[in-house]
């Protein structure tokens, strides 16, 4: 068995939260909101405003939208991962052979290949999903970035031979 101590806090988890992703739910709707609302300002400014100026109506609705909508990302994200992880908290992950052990804020998670759906190698930090949560891991918690590509290797490679 090997034993990683770490921390970590909701810098941390606001790292995964901005990951590139599928858009679902209401952030695939504020990916149409933008050209929407260009062509909303832009129709209702036809009977009284020339063509210059109901172009510049429909790009600054356009502009507005598109600021509100990143706005909205934003605090999602950083609910998301207060979430995640409410406070800075120091984290011990048991490395057994078959799976994970993560004791962080008195709470304990075991972590196994069958469940895995993903893992998410970062410059910084490596993020284990699987269907009963998030596993964080900071670079600090390896020796050396290799030591953190190895490990991340391996379990996504038992990962993969776990599914069927």
């Amino acid at each position: 068995m090997r034993c990683l101590r770490y921390e970590i806090g909701q810098g941390d988890a606001l790292i995964w939260q901005r990951q590139p992703r599928e858009l679902r739910g209401w952030r695939y709707f504020a990916l149409f909101a933008t050209p929407v609302a260009c062509g909303m300002a832009y129709a209702a400014t036809e009977e009284f405003l020339a063509l210059g100026a109901r172009l510049t109506a429909a790009a600054g609705a356009g502009i507005a939208v598109f600021l509100l909508a990143q706005v909205l990302f934003q605090l999602a994200d950083r609910r998301a991962a207060r979430r995640q992880v409410p406070t800075q908290q120091e984290a011990t992950l048991e490395i057994w052979g078959d799976h994970l052990c993560e004791t962080r804020g008195g709470i304990t998670r075991n972590f196994t290949p069958e469940l895995n759906r993903q893992v998410v190698l970062t410059p910084h930090h490596l993020f284990i999903e699987d269907a009963g949560g998030l596993l964080i891991l900071p670079l600090t918690a390896f020796e050396d970035r290799p030591d953190m590509e190895r490990f991340a290797a391996h379990w996504d490679g038992l990962a993969r031979d776990a599914q069927p």
